[in-house]
């Protein structure tokens, strides 16, 4: 009589499962470093954005951009949350507290401005969109010196 025995079975389910489950753990982990990265995607393009909005701030007024953004307070982050950018009042504290950047209202967008030379000459931006995603925040930082060339 030709067969399996209960054994023989019970042992290659048991391998088969095996299989299935750490092919379960692979898709998993594929999947979330893939939303990871998706996210990360859409940070760089938010602080693509406001870098870009900044040097046409500096291109239309430099005396006014340094004045009023870097001397009230040098080294002060400003908050960028809206889909619409715009100058924060920059005698107002204007922390970002709260995720609400995007359509998903999962991120934050800060810059931090930071002067040098007599008379300014130099502006250093530091720019970092962060985001929640499973209990963990992550973040984009992108960094970049302004001159004025004249």
């Amino acid at each position: 009589m030709k067969g399996f025995s209960l054994i023989e079975v019970i042992i290659f389910v048991g391998i088969l499962s095996l299989f299935f489950v750490t092919g379960m753990v692979v898709v998993t982990a594929s999947l979330r470093n893939m939303k990871v990265s998706e996210h990360k995607i859409v940070a760089t393009q938010y602080a693509q954005e406001l870098t870009s909005w900044i040097r046409v701030q500096k291109e239309t007024d430099w005396n006014t951009f340094v004045d009023n953004y870097t001397a009230v307070d040098p080294g002060k982050t400003y908050c960028f949350n809206n889909a619409t950018i715009a100058w924060p009042d920059p005698n107002i504290a204007n922390p970002c507290t709260n995720f609400s950047l995007g359509t998903t209202a999962i991120y934050k967008r800060e810059i931090t401005l930071i002067r040098s030379g007599t008379p300014p000459s130099k502006v250093e931006i530091s720019i970092t969109v962060a985001w929640n995603d499973a209990g963990n925040t992550y973040s984009v930082p992108l960094n970049t010196v302004l001159s004025r060339w004249e």
